[in-house]
């Protein structure tokens, strides 16, 4: 009887542990799989239809866009891709565009609940943009006015002016003319001079043979004469 009780506390004892290991492993389980809601509300990308121009962020604000259209686009369409997935884009002025600048608004909501609002500038052009001078920025640029015309009197260089430079380039040229001549000169020279210590010093190469030459003759005469007297 004894050893059926401790054997039935075992096995209630081996059930509790069992259960409680079962419970560890959901809850770390849950854990694993419960994740911070993210706030994160950047673009992975942002592109438009038609393009026109080509959107383009400005430098000082990140958040702001511009691009220019041709007069005939009354609407775009914008495709927003947000660097999480989970985020959501609402765009809104991207419709019945007007003559002029218009603002639309793409805005990023996080899984948190927090938004980030992008500008899109889109100025729709009075007239073709082929017949318009293309700006890069969507607004409206100050006007300049034309200088006037230069009279034709202005525009006429006198003949007086136009023999002086006439002169001075025959000048120049006849100056680097004597220079080139001078500088020939001069290389003859140097090519004379240089011939006159290449033979100088083949002469004295010569003679310095002759004389080394005459001392070994000497030399070996008089090992002769030696050999003979002692004979």
């Amino acid at each position: 009887m004894e050893r059926i009780c401790k054997n039935g506390k075992s096995m209630l004892n081996l059930k509790r542990i069992i259960f409680v290991a079962i419970m560890v492993i959901l809850l770390i389980s849950t854990l694993n799989t419960v994740k911070a809601a993210s706030s994160d509300t950047s673009l992975k990308s942002l592109t438009i239809t038609p393009s026109g121009t080509g959107l383009v962020q400005d430098e000082e604000n990140n958040k702001v866009y511009r691009v220019k259209v041709n007069n005939n686009v009354t609407s775009i369409t914008v495709n927003a891709v947000p660097n999480n997935s989970n985020a959501q884009v609402s765009v809104s002025g991207n419709t019945g565009l007007q003559i002029g600048t218009n603002k639309v608004e793409v805005t990023v909501t996080a899984e948190d609940g927090t938004s980030t609002t992008y500008i899109i500038y889109v100025r729709r052009a009075d007239t073709s943009i082929a017949e318009e001078n293309i700006v890069s920025n969507v607004q409206d640029e100050p006007y300049e006015e034309e200088p006037e015309n230069i009279t034709a009197e202005e525009n006429v260089i006198s003949d007086e002016t136009t023999n002086e430079i006439t002169n001075n380039i025959s000048d120049e040229i006849q100056n680097s003319e004597n220079a080139n001549n001078i500088n020939n000169v001069e290389n003859q020279i140097l090519d004379i001079e240089q011939n006159a210590e290449n033979i100088a010093t083949s002469a004295t190469k010569e003679t310095n043979n002759t004389y080394l030459y005459a001392l070994i003759a000497i030399i070996i005469v008089i090992i002769v004469v030696v050999i003979i007297k002692k004979k």
